[in-house]
C-alpha cells in the first residue's frame, strides 16, 4: 500500500530520478519511497515541499484528514 505522500508523488507523474534528486537522496531510497516500502521523512517532506512548491501539508494528508472531519 502506498503511503499518502508516494501516491501523490506519483501522481505528480515524478519518475524515481528526478524524486532523488528533489529529496536529495539516493534513486534507491527514491523507488522504495515510490513503491510504499519507506515512509516520507520529515526531512524528505520539507525539501520536496520547498522545491517541487507544494505545501507540506499535502505530503502527510492534513487537508484530506480535515475535510474528512467537517
Amino acid at each position: 500500500e502506498y503511503g499518502l505522500g508516494a501516491q501523490i508523488l506519483c501522481d505528480l507523474g515524478l519518475k524515481t530520478i528526478k524524486l532523488a534528486e528533489h529529496m536529495g537522496t539516493s534513486r534507491a531510497r527514491a523507488s522504495e519511497v515510490l513503491h510504499g516500502k519507506r515512509q516520507l521523512t520529515l526531512p524528505m517532506i520539507r525539501r520536496l515541499a520547498r522545491r517541487l512548491d507544494l505545501s507540506a501539508d499535502v505530503l502527510v494528508g492534513v487537508e484530506r484528514t480535515e475535510k474528512r472531519s467537517a
